[in-house]
């Protein structure tokens, strides 16, 4: 590898780059690069102000043109706020490239007020970010004085997470800035849309009187007066929020109609809540009639449409060439996640991405496993009107369940911090007789409890559930006092007493409603608990129902959210097959966020289609919405693979990959010799020059799991031999893992080749015929078959190195060169408390293999050409011929094995 500086090569310039520092040689042009544009990010991540970065340009010997040149650029793509004298004179140009907002005014009279709202309820750093981001969406919406725009974005969020709050700070600027009509569409149930139309009256109606509000609490949309009497005042600004009701759209069309021209002068923002629900267009020959009704809506001169969702698989695979669809042509923003947001990553955990530069974490110690015996209690048996004979009952996961809500909320109690409401959620089924008759038995159970809770053996189970559980999640971490069971004993039959039993569906009279009196509550429904409605102070779910997309499981876990003072105290109750469920929909959303980051500075939906991976048993989103997707294949370029998914029970099945792996070794060392010392890690041994026919056979005879769809023998092989017909591939190195500092005894691998093996736990509440490790590979480990000096090790070894480092390294040593990582481990691992960078505790358990396992993990180089072999999915286009990568960094995209 050549030593010595880069050498940036511009038309005119040509400078050398010494980490930030910018020498110019020769003469300077006036032209950006992108090493301006990153250095200016890497000056602004740095503290610097637009001020200084202009100053220490100039003095690096940039002209000012220049200088300002780059700033302007810079906040074009970032869609910072640029300050004007005046947005009435704005161009088109300037509208779609996201510049035309000067930040908050003097004037301004709606946001501020907002914001001290908000800064009397949240965080002043919550609030902070609320700010940046709202400026962020409304500058890319664009200004309401140029008609014709066709606007349409998305707003990505986390499920519980606040996305109504940024919505409405979007709507109060929005209305500091000339948009009159707000329409918010809210879900398809009314106590959804009740419980937004509450949010936003508190926070926007009441105390503004520029808000005229066409919906109430009780009221969904009913058409007022003429529309032309109401836009007579410039100052006023219309609210509604309407249900995704065929019904209810209509009549707003058609008032809307009723004064076409005024409606045509007036700025229309439709803010779409849970966007991907009801709004995509699932019509067979013709448009369903949420759709078609939303798009009539658009077609007034000065209507935009900004989606929220959480879940948005199915947005992103609209038919991007119908121009007159609701695809986010225009801006996708991911918003940022919350301080203390428990999402579905922090508590199932996920898998290993390639952008990671640490191992993910794996997840809080608060999912609870439903044993498959007592599914048939609570979900009733498949087929029509087979409920109607069902006799649920309550099996000892659910009287668990119950007593820790209880305990949970004496404890809650004795804190006196956060959320004074209490909630339980039992979602089993989405019928709604199923609801009715769990609710029966759980109402009998509860009695039951009541009955006994003055024995002493009562007392005692309850004592040992307390401090068998109480004790996995440490409270401190969350700055919560721990509490003991005899503190909280006084309190149980209180919380008993209070406890009340709510079925919440379209059938039931007896709806969920949190006011100001305290509720203690455990809430039985379907698909009204799963979609947008939060439950406050949620501690306890109970969770059997079964789904087939991505978007509904997300959408229906309610437990994701904040839950300030009962952190320790959450717990989930599910199926194993769920909770791995859920730990692949953590890796594929924020697989999916990663890849939307590009649009911040790269380009725009329009260009590039996001793109999302698929999964075995799971569907992205039914199968009606995605009707313009179609596969798309990533290379393994440049990516890597690693077995996380073991047969751990299976004697047979662990002895054959033992075998493998001794023909592999045995065959290396007779073709290239004795094994040697990695100059990286003297732990690991390498064999160097490996003919790819060895590979080939090992993968003929090594067993992956059957769930790893990703880590498939014959999936590899067809790759390599796309590569051996190019040149590439045809030698590897093979790279044995061990631990020198082991106090165990050495294992044999092959004749005369013995090692200290490694180790690796697995995930708790995994499938009992499998184990999930999570991770295999250590970030340093693509580099331990490389040659290098100390100099260059202790390079390699900076913290500061990057993947993309990483692998510019391997290319400049290794070429084409494949790797193969072999790690021996050990079949008693133990399992270790470990820790986030965030200090929360995750658990993992004993990995307790009948035989010792071998995992393996693959480094591929640089692809030559445009082999394709993992599959994703996007929205199609009939105009483009090919969508294919050959690059899997170019994309953000990663390539990791084993879902």
């Amino acid at each position: 590898m050549s030593g010595g500086p880069p050498i940036r090569v511009s038309d005119d310039n040509i400078s050398i780059s010494l980490g930030n520092q910018s020498n110019p040689g020769g003469r300077v042009s006036d032209e950006v690069t992108e090493y301006d544009i990153e250095d200016y990010q890497d000056l602004i991540d740095g503290g610097k102000s637009a001020d200084q970065i202009f100053e220490r340009f100039v003095r690096r010997g940039m002209t000012e043109a220049r200088a300002q040149k780059v700033r302007a650029e810079f906040e074009r793509r970032t869609g910072r706020i640029r300050e004007m004298e005046s947005v009435g004179v704005i161009s088109d140009r300037t509208v779609k490239t996201g510049n035309w907002y000067s930040g908050v005014q003097v004037a301004d009279v709606v946001w501020p007020r907002l914001r001290l709202r908000l800064e009397s309820t949240l965080p002043a750093g919550a609030v902070d970010s609320i700010h940046h981001s709202s400026d962020r969406i409304l500058a890319e919406i664009g200004a309401p004085a140029i008609p014709g725009r066709e606007l349409r974005g998305l707003v990505l969020g986390f499920v519980q997470s606040g996305k109504t709050t940024n919505f409405m700070s979007v709507i109060a600027k929005a209305a500091d800035r000339g948009y009159r009509f707000f329409i918010v569409l809210s879900g398809i149930t009314e106590n959804l849309r009740s419980q937004t139309q509450e949010r936003v009256d508190e926070m926007l109606v009441n105390d503004n009187k520029q808000f005229l509000p066409l919906t109430s609490r009780e009221a969904d949309f009913e058409a007022p007066d003429h529309l032309g009497k109401i836009v007579s005042s410039s100052d006023m600004r219309l609210i509604a929020v309407v249900k995704k009701n065929p019904h209810r759209l209509r009549r707003l069309v058609q008032w809307l109609r009723s004064a076409q021209k005024d409606a045509d002068a007036f700025p229309i923002l439709i803010i779409d809540d849970e966007a991907d629900q009801a709004s995509i267009d699932v019509g067979q020959g013709r448009r369903s009639r949420i759709n078609s009704l939303i798009r009539q809506i658009l077609e007034h001169e000065r209507a935009g449409y900004v989606a929220y969702t959480a879940t948005p698989f199915a947005n992103v695979l609209i038919d991007p060439e119908d121009s007159n669809d609701l695809y986010p042509k225009d801006f996708i923003v991911d918003l940022p996640k919350p301080d203390n947001y428990f999402g579905s990553a922090e508590l199932f955990g996920r898998n290993l991405l390639e952008t990671d530069e640490s191992r993910p974490a794996d997840g809080l110690d608060v999912i609870r496993r439903i044993p498959d015996e007592d599914v048939s209690s609570v979900r009733q048996p498949p087929g029509k009107g087979m409920v109607n004979g069902w006799d649920p009952g309550v099996p000892g996961s659910l009287l668990t369940a119950i007593r820790w809500f209880v305990l949970a909320t004496a404890a809650r109690r004795i804190r006196g911090v956060g959320n004074k409401h209490s909630t339980m959620l039992i979602h089993t089924s989405m019928l709604s007789r199923a609801h009715e008759k769990v609710a029966e038995v759980v109402r009998e159970k509860i009695e039951f409890e009541w009955d006994r809770a003055a024995t002493t053996e009562w007392r005692s189970e309850l004592r040992h559930l307390w401090e068998s559980e109480s004790v996995l999640i440490d409270p401190s971490e969350y700055a919560n006092v721990s509490v003991g069971f005899d503190e909280l004993e006084g309190e149980l039959e209180a919380v008993l007493d209070e406890l009340k039993v709510v079925v919440d569906n379209y059938r039931s009279m007896d709806r969920l409603h949190y006011g100001a009196e305290r509720q203690i509550a455990i809430v039985i429904g379907g698909n009204t608990l799963s979609r947008g409605l939060t439950l406050e102070g949620l501690v306890v779910s109970f969770f059997v129902r079964s789904s087939s997309t991505y978007d509904s499981l997300l959408q229906m876990g309610r437990w994701f959210g904040y839950r300030r003072g009962y952190e320790d105290l959450q717990r989930i109750w599910m199926t194993d097959e769920l909770a791995e469920f859920f730990v692949d929909l953590a890796t594929v959303e924020e697989e999916f966020r990663q890849y939307v980051k590009q649009y911040e500075f790269e380009t725009t939906p329009a260009k590039v289609r996001p793109m999302i991976r698929t999964h075995p048993t799971l569907l992205v989103a039914a199968r009606n919405k995605t009707r313009s997707s179609r596969p798309v294949y990533v290379s393994l370029s440049e990516g890597h693979l690693q077995t996380i998914l073991f047969k751990h029970r299976d004697e047979a099945w662990l002895s054959q990959n033992k075998r493998a792996t001794a023909d592999l070794l045995t065959a290396a060392h007779s073709t290239v010799g004795p094994w040697v010392l990695s100059e990286m890690n003297s732990s690991a041994r390498v064999f160097r020059d490996v003919p790819v026919e060895i590979i080939d056979s090992f993968l003929e005879a090594y067993q992956f799991h059957p769930s790893a769809t990703r880590m498939r023998g014959d999936l590899i092989k067809k790759y390599i031999h796309k590569q051996n017909r190019k040149g590439a591939l045809k030698t590897w190195n093979i790279v044995v893992m061990s631990n020198k500092n082991s106090e165990r005894s050495e294992i044999e691998l092959a004749p005369g080749m013995s090692v200290k093996p490694v180790e690796r736990s697995r995930v708790k509440n995994q499938h009992s015929d499998h184990a999930n490790i999570r991770t295999l590979i250590g970030p340093m480990d693509r580099l331990l078959d490389l040659r290098v000096s100390a100099e260059v090790k202790s390079e390699l070894t900076a913290s500061h190195l990057t993947s993309r480092k990483k692998l510019d390294y391997r290319a400049d040593w290794v070429g084409d060169r494949g790797l193969l990582l072999v790690y021996p481990i050990a079949r008693d691992s133990e399992s270790k408390l470990e820790y986030t960078e965030s200090s929360k505790t995750v658990w993992k358990t004993d990995l307790e293999a009948v035989e010792d396992v071998i995992g393996v993990a693959f480094q591929f180089p640089r692809a030559i050409g445009t082999d394709a072999e993992v599959e994703y999915i996007s929205a199609d286009t009939t105009q483009e011929e090919e969508f294919e990568v050959d690059s899997v960094d170019e994309l953000d995209l990663v390539d990791e094995g084993g879902e």
